[in-house]
């Protein structure tokens, strides 16, 4: 997972540089969220058993960061403006269990490339809001766990990890909003973003499971 990143960061970097000697308006984009998940089972009505949910919702902080690229738009009113902003970056995702009684905990890393739009109203060059979308290549997933979820209390635990990839899909869909305060070239602001794509890839006659995602960012940009 380092090595992805590392190889994402400087291809990004390197492609943020070519573009600024360009004097292209683009910018840079680090930023740090807080993931959840939700894993829904649906079953047969025939087989006389109760859907389940489970929630991977405690605090589990990841990093992103991205280049962005802005289209001026339209000039709404004197002081507002319509423009489209897009983005291309590296972001980390997943989500955290609470602990077991019985000690057991675990959580769920995707490491993916997306690709997204923002179309902002622009506020007077301060104040930017708008709605967000963006598609993700998932190139890793992996799953975190503290021992076993059947071992009992008072097990001598360590963390083990495994490659889940195989029970996921590549590709991921996501919509949100977006507010951003611009202070001359750097900007600060917040990202939430709820995905509605079914991560889960497994499939059966009796029961559908349903994998969802939510994301929620707070980032600081450099206009370059």
């Amino acid at each position: 997972m380092k090595c992805y990143a590392l190889i994402v960061l400087i291809l990004l970097l390197c492609y943020c540089r070519l573009l600024a000697q360009k004097k292209i308006p683009i910018g840079l984009e680090v930023g740090i969220g807080h993931n959840t998940m939700i894993w829904k089972t649906e079953y047969d009505e025939s087989l006389g058993i109760n859907d389940t949910t489970f929630k991977r919702k405690e605090l589990f902080i990841t990093p992103s960061l991205r280049i962005t690229y802005k289209f001026s738009g339209w000039k709404l009113y004197e002081k507002v403006e319509l423009n489209l902003v897009t983005f291309i970056g590296y972001s980390a995702f997943g989500g955290k269990s609470a602990e077991y009684e019985n000690g057991y905990k675990d959580k769920h890393i995707f490491n993916g490339i997306e690709v997204g739009a923002f179309p902002q109203f622009d506020f007077n060059e301060k104040i930017v809001i708008g709605p967000v979308i963006k598609g993700q290549y998932i190139f890793s997933a992996k799953s975190k766990s503290f021992g076993s979820v059947v071992d009992p209390a008072g097990t001598v635990r360590k963390w083990e990890t495994h490659d889940v990839d195989e029970l996921y899909r590549d590709f991921s869909l996501s919509v949100g909003c977006a507010v951003r305060y611009n202070i001359k070239f750097i900007s600060v602001g917040t990202e939430a973003w709820f995905g509605f794509t079914n991560l889960a890839k497994e499939e059966s006659e009796f029961f559908e499971l349903k994998v969802l995602e939510n994301n929620y960012r707070f980032l600081i940009g450099i206009k370059l």
